[in-house]
């Protein structure tokens, strides 16, 4: 998506010929980004019809993000940790009639994102998340067993009352300890 976005964004400059804008549109387009995605941009490589290179972020090939960067100390070869995306940057004119235009390709952007931040903080979430779920979880299961037991204990304390009073036991008391409907029934 960011490729895409790119690739919108340079339209203009890839058809005007203003590649010194290139820098500009791309720092204005990645920062955003970046901080959204959560995962850093490595490289922009912009290149023309021909495919010669236009424009490169970084200028030189960037160093591999420390170790002490990732979460949890995991450590990802180079290779495993970077996704690269690619769009065409098309120049698309107005068309004035009902004819369709035909976009013309101006070139391409290349997008190379590293996701070893990335990942490392959404399974640091996700553990997190699963902490929360489980941690629920054992709290309604123990607030609903705490319940059944007190209304069980309730109703099994005036069964056995109403069973001494059908056998002939009618001094049988049963003690309100509740203020509910089951406390009441117990008061007669």
């Amino acid at each position: 998506m960011l490729a895409t976005q790119l690739a919108g964004a340079l339209e203009y400059s890839l058809a005007t010929g203003a590649l010194e804008q290139l820098p500009a549109i791309i720092d204005a387009t990645v920062q955003p980004a970046t901080a959204i995605l959560g995962a850093p941009v490595q490289s922009v490589i912009v290149t023309d019809a021909a495919g010669r290179v236009l424009y490169r972020r970084p200028a030189a090939d960037p160093a591999p993000p420390a170790p002490e960067a990732l979460a949890d100390g995991a450590v990802v070869s180079a290779a495993a940790d970077r996704v690269r995306f690619t769009a065409p940057v098309l120049l698309r004119p107005l068309a004035l009639s009902a004819a369709a235009s035909v976009p013309r390709p101006l070139g391409a952007v290349a997008v190379e994102l590293s996701v070893a931040i990335a990942q490392a903080r959404w399974h640091r979430g996700l553990a997190w998340d699963l902490g929360l779920v489980l941690l629920t979880f054992a709290g309604a299961a123990g607030l609903a067993h705490g319940t059944g037991r007190r209304l069980s204990g309730a109703i099994r304390r005036i069964a056995t009352a109403i069973e001494r009073i059908k056998g002939g036991d009618f001094a049988v008391r049963v003690q309100p300890t509740d203020r509910h409907e089951l406390g009441r029934c117990r008061t007669g």
